[in-house]
């Protein structure tokens, strides 16, 4: 990847410059990520809060990935990265793991 856009403490995007989904996971196109942005913006939620809004630009229903991709993102958004700052232990991606999407 690489780094389209950088605004510390509010914003940083990224450009998959390069990826491969693994070859048994069924698609034709393995490397469809390729030219999408992934953007992560922090915003004051509060005085003590804030919130993260993420949006993967060219996450589209007509790729291959759509479904799954989404599965995944709301997975380690919503669960993983809220555990780990909340309980201070995420649930990363783990090959021996129950948890694995």
């Amino acid at each position: 990847m690489k780094i389209t856009k950088l605004e510390p403490n509010k914003l940083i995007e990224w450009e998959w410059v390069d990826s491969r989904h693994p070859k048994d996971s069924g698609w034709s196109d393995l490397r469809d990520w390729v030219g999408t942005k992934i953007r992560f913006e922090i915003d004051a939620a509060g005085p003590y809060s804030s919130r993260l809004n993420f949006v993967h630009l060219g996450l589209v229903p007509k790729l291959e990935c759509y479904k799954s991709c989404e599965i995944a993102w709301a997975y380690y958004l919503n669960e993983s990265l809220r555990d780990l700052l909340e309980k201070g232990k995420g649930k990363p991606y783990n090959d021996d793991s129950e948890n694995n999407i």
